[in-house]
Parts: C-alpha cells; sequence; structure tokens
C-alpha cells in the first residue's frame, strides 16, 4: 500500500492530467496556471474545523469543515514545506457548512481557504477568494502576524481614501498571511499536531 504522501502526490497528478493547463495567455501576457486541485470525498460538516481520522474503508486523512454563510464556494488550500499550494473544491454542503474529507493530508499541514461570494460592501458582501482566510476552529496557526496592504479584502492604500473600503483588492495575499496547522484529536479528547520544521511564510 502506498503512503499517505504518496496517495496525495497522485491524487494532485491525476488532477493535473485531467486537463489542467501548464500556463495560459491572458491579452497576450502568459501567466502561470492555477494551482492544482486535489479531489475530496464528502466527509462530514462536524466536528468544525481539521480533524485527521480514518475512513470507513480504512484510509487516513483529514476532514475539514467550515461554516461560510452566504458563499458561493469554498476552496480549501493545501501548504507542503515549500510552499506550494494545491487547492481542494468543498462541494458539499450542509446548513451553511462546506466540507470534505481529503484523503492522505496528515496532522501539522498547513492549509487556509479562499471564499467565494458576491463584492457587494453596499450591503455587507465582501467575499473575496484572492484572500487566503485563516481557519476560526483552527487549534494551531503557523506563521508571524502582519498587516500589510495585500491581506485587506478591500485596496487600503486606494487615492480616494472615502470610498477605499468599497475597491475590491484582487492581489493574491497567501504570501504573506497566516496559515493553520491540522490537528488530530485522540480517543481522550486531548489535541495534538505534528511536530513541525519552521517553514516559509509566504
Amino acid at each position: 500500500m502506498s503512503s499517505a504522501a504518496e496517495q496525495e502526490a497522485v491524487a494532485g497528478k491525476r488532477a493535473t492530467e485531467d486537463g489542467q493547463p501548464s500556463a495560459a495567455v491572458v491579452n497576450g501576457v502568459r501567466r502561470a496556471a492555477p494551482p492544482p486541485t486535489v479531489p475530496a470525498w464528502p466527509g462530514t460538516p462536524v466536528p468544525l474545523g481539521a480533524r485527521f481520522r480514518t475512513g470507513p474503508d480504512g484510509v487516513a486523512g483529514t476532514n475539514f469543515a467550515l461554516w461560510a454563510g452566504g458563499a458561493e464556494a469554498v476552496e480549501l488550500c493545501l501548504f507542503d514545506e515549500g510552499g506550494e499550494e494545491r487547492r481542494v473544491r468543498l462541494t458539499e454542503l450542509t446548513h451553511e457548512i462546506w466540507h470534505g474529507f481529503v484523503p492522505g493530508v496528515l496532522p501539522g499541514r498547513r492549509y487556509g481557504y479562499r471564499v467565494h461570494g458576491r463584492w457587494d460592501p453596499w450591503t455587507g458582501a465582501r467575499w473575496n477568494p484572492a484572500k487566503l482566510l485563516l481557519d476560526p476552529y483552527a487549534r494551531a496557526v503557523d506563521g508571524d502576524f502582519r498587516l500589510p496592504p495585500e491581506v485587506y479584502g478591500h485596496v487600503r492604500d486606494w487615492p480616494e481614501q472615502h470610498v477605499a473600503d468599497t475597491v475590491r483588492d484582487d492581489r493574491d495575499s497567501a504570501r504573506t498571511s497566516r496559515r493553520a496547522s491540522s490537528s488530530m484529536t485522540t480517543t481522550t479528547g486531548r489535541t495534538t499536531t505534528a511536530r513541525r520544521r519552521r517553514g516559509p511564510t509566504r
């Protein structure tokens, strides 16, 4: 049987082979392709957060569950030791909780979310998938706390300050955002995370 890391690598390879381009040309400019996607199983809506477990078929992995009322789509973003991002589209929705089980993801894996939806500040809708969001249910967090302009959903340094908070900032914040670390809850209720080497915070 292959290891968890090998299972995840195979999943990512299959996603790339399923039609994802290596690059795209937009308006004559060659741009990097979006991060490769990883398939997810349905999982469960509870408990909220990231919990490592073994599925009924004996495959180990992590269940992710996030409440995001009003969102149109949620992407789980997994990061390896080098900071490379892989995305998992969570397609299961139960009572406004987006959830999925990702085989091969072990305790200590860094992750975040990108949430899609309307941008309409005048009605309170400020969804911005360019921003990597920290899991509010995380039990461990990696990275230093910083507030550079690109982590804000709006253009903080917009020249017309009276409307700055209504202009969406489409810069990717993953390089400067903190990330959650998946955990494992034991039968005694104690939560642990895998000991990790300090890596880049991008």
